[in-house]
């Protein structure tokens, strides 16, 4: 008997690892397919100045985007680069999540760090397709104008689980139309599954 639970775990664990490469293969697919050559076309003329703009431009935006999060202080909020590298958390996103703002952005985390496996697959693939360039394709489970993606996702909370929450993204960006800014808003859903 203990001997078949042992099997039994030890094949429930090399299906999540099989589940987890897959994910992995599938995320780095649509970096390369989908995000890569568009992202390489736009940015390989640019030279010193362009860069030092976009940051000039990511900057400006970020303490616009603190002071609207701060204005409009009801939904849990949290900004992050288009690499993922978190920002600014509002206080409500705090207060949903269990982290404090000094764990989370005084140690250089990332959004992904934050979801799901499932959720950061779901990501990546609704970035890429809607919010990186600005693509108007429709997608199944989502919603999105180009600007921002309404979607769900699972947001990991201080206790180690997942809280299931609906969720908006929404992109600022450049002169040479990249993201450069991601504004989530995420709000949980309580029901019973």
């Amino acid at each position: 008997s203990e001997a078949v639970s042992k099997e039994n775990v030890q094949d429930f664990q090399s299906e999540k690892m099989i589940l987890r490469r897959r994910q992995l293969r599938h995320i780095t697919k649509s970096i390369v397919d989908l995000y890569m050559p568009a992202f390489v076309t736009l940015t390989s003329n640019m030279i010193e100045e362009d860069l030092l703009l976009q940051e000039m431009i990511l900057q400006r935006t970020l303490l616009e985007y603190e002071s609207m999060a701060k204005l409009v202080n009801c939904t849990p909020v949290c900004i992050w680069r288009r690499s993922g590298e978190l920002l600014f958390v509002s206080n409500e996103f705090s207060s949903l999540t269990g982290f404090t703002r000094k764990e989370i952005l005084n140690n250089n985390r990332f959004i992904v760090e934050f979801l799901d496996h499932q959720s950061v697959v779901e990501y990546y693939d609704l970035f890429h397709q809607f919010l990186a360039f600005g693509s108007k394709e429709s997608q199944k489970n989502a919603t999105s104008n180009g600007e921002a993606v309404f979607s769900k996702c699972k947001l990991l909370v201080n206790s180690g689980s997942f809280l299931k929450c609906t969720c908006c993204w929404s992109v600022k960006r450049d002169s040479f139309n990249i993201s450069l800014l991601v504004m989530g808003h995420f709000l949980p859903i309580f029901d019973e599954d």
